[in-house]
């Protein structure tokens, strides 16, 4: 600022930086101007040595895993000590912390290296309001794991395969479009293999001269567990545009690459949008939480299954400006942090009007919404 020059005036509802926070700047909104601050950095210890102090935690306390990663360190206890949430954590989670102390209990049984299980226990921490200048608008980033099996990440997944397969039959006749289901005869083979045999099967079924009808399309891997017998049934869902297909030839065909199925489906499509949403769900979540909450054994095996195996195949010819996997934004990654979500929470609920509009912009969905301001913590 040149000397002379008259000094920028907050906005009433600009933030108060604390002094543990460093200012960088403001940015205009609204013909208003507010602060905003830099997240807190990480701190560089190693992975490795951070789960060598939490391993040293659990030796103290006497509750130790003999499960190792591949790395050979033996991993964390699930002890009160290594699952505590953060606030930021009890916030995003809200309902689905059941679920993902489930998946934390399932993960210690599988072969997941300490770096990913870290990550998923650090899923949902250090949750910032962000404001991009360019959009006009403000959204919320976290610290996110990526893993399936993660009940938030999941939604996330969920919501970019339902953009991608939207894209993919947004401009297709809805007469052509058909749902088609593949299954095969149930064994007690391992899950493992069970898949790499359903897909291909898949495979060779899009190489024979039935499937010269298929424009395109997406399939998507179901998995169903009976609790009884612990047996795993995996199946395609595949959403394609096509022309008429009998069921007695495809059938044929699917019994021809599989030797000992033939039980299919084929339906026309008769809202689109339900259509997709079907697809969509299970390409993040292949297997129902019901069947597997009862095991976390079994959610160990369903894990090793599923884990680097693409669950969501797009294939065909389609158009290149319906390519879905072209689904990027143009806009300039302008986003910067404003405050804490926490703190924004916390003046939300006393009645900050300011606050209550930047956590619109975020697209919270009101029953959500409510669920944070009931679950924010009064400030320590």
């Amino acid at each position: 600022m040149s000397p002379g020059s008259p000094a920028k005036t907050a906005a009433p509802w600009a933030l108060r930086n604390p002094l543990s926070w460093r200012s960088i700047g403001s940015i205009p909104i609204a013909k208003r101007s507010f602060s905003f601050q830099v997240p807190p950095k990480l701190p560089k210890t190693s992975t490795r040595r951070q789960a060598g102090t939490k391993l040293a935690t659990s030796v103290q306390t006497g509750k130790t895993s003999d499960d190792k990663s591949r790395s050979g360190l033996a991993k964390p206890a699930a002890s009160r000590e290594t699952r505590r949430a953060s606030d930021d954590q009890k916030i995003i989670h809200g309902n689905l912390a059941p679920a993902r102390d489930f998946w934390s209990l399932a993960l210690r049984q599988t072969s997941v290296s300490i770096r990913r299980l870290t990550r998923y226990e650090d899923c949902g921490k250090r949750a910032w309001v962000y404001y991009s200048d360019t959009r006009n608008t403000f959204k919320i980033k976290h610290e996110s794991c990526g893993l399936r099996v993660c009940p938030l990440c999941s939604q996330r997944y969920q919501q970019r395969s339902r953009e991608r397969i939207d894209r993919l039959f947004s401009e297709t006749p809805q007469r052509t479009i058909k749902f088609i289901t593949l299954t095969l005869k149930h064994t007690n083979d391992p899950l493992k293999d069970q898949l790499s045999r359903l897909k291909n099967a898949f495979r060779r079924l899009r190489q024979r001269v039935l499937w010269r009808k298929v424009k395109w399309g997406a399939a998507v891997i179901e998995i169903k567990r009976n609790p009884d017998s612990g047996e795993w049934h995996p199946h395609l869902h595949i959403l394609v545009e096509a022309s008429y297909i009998p069921q007695a030839q495809l059938s044929s065909a699917w019994l021809a690459v599989t030797a000992d199925s033939s039980i299919v489906d084929i339906r026309a499509v008769k809202d689109r949008r339900a259509a997709v949403n079907e697809i969509a769900k299970y390409a993040s979540k292949p297997c129902s939480f019901k069947d597997l909450r009862d095991s976390p054994t079994a959610a160990a095996t369903l894990y090793e299954a599923i884990d680097g195996r693409r669950l969501l195949i797009i294939f065909g010819d389609w158009p290149k400006h319906m390519d879905p996997s072209k689904l990027t934004d143009s806009l300039p990654d302008d986003w910067v942090p404003v405050q804490p979500l926490a703190d924004c929470l916390r003046e939300a609920k006393a009645g900050d009007p300011h606050a209550l509009e930047r956590l619109r912009q975020c697209n919270i969905p009101p029953k959500v919404l409510k669920q944070w301001l009931k679950a924010i913590p009064p400030p320590q």
